[in-house]
């Protein structure tokens, strides 16, 4: 099995595709749902994806590895200093930027991962869910093999159950 992914660059930010509901916008949704709207509005909050700057205070909010291409603007002091604060999902992603991109210390600060448990429920007995919670180019291709050797040591087990 092969996994082909398109790393070509994309027109929009995170914040400019509301039907999506993957983890920065997950993060971003539940942040705003309890801050204060004023301070809401008063920055740009630019999600992962640095593309179109308004001309007010900016947060940049870092959702990739420090060695993600899209990141590597950061490198560039100036382009840094177009944002207030950078903010971190953790302090080791804190510490990776800072290792890599220089992204000094204090002009970061971390808001731990914010997405909502999932509620108890009752789980089908059937089957089993998976849930990838990254982006494709961190591993992607290595969960798809080993779920095909997973699939295939199930399927054993079971002809070897049956027989």
């Amino acid at each position: 099995m092969t996994l082909k992914i398109d790393f070509g660059e994309s027109d929009f930010a995170p914040e400019e595709t509301p039907k999506a509901a993957g983890g920065t916008e997950l993060m971003q949704k539940w942040l705003f749902s309890r801050i204060d709207p004023e301070l809401k509005n008063y920055f740009q909050w630019v999600a992962s994806r640095k593309r179109k700057l308004e001309d007010k205070p900016r947060l940049f909010w870092a959702h990739d590895l420090a060695q993600d291409p899209e990141v590597a603007f950061l490198k560039e002091h100036k382009n840094m200093l177009d944002f207030e604060k950078i903010i971190f999902v953790s302090n080791w992603q804190q510490y990776q930027y800072g290792v890599y991109l220089g992204v000094p210390y204090d002009h970061g600060v971390v808001i731990q991962h914010a997405i909502e448990p999932i509620p108890e429920h009752d789980k089908p007995k059937d089957k089993i869910s998976c849930v990838y919670m990254s982006t494709p180019h961190r591993g992607l291709e290595v969960l798809l093999g080993a779920w095909n050797i997973s699939k295939k040591t199930i399927n054993l087990k079971k002809f070897n159950q049956q027989n």
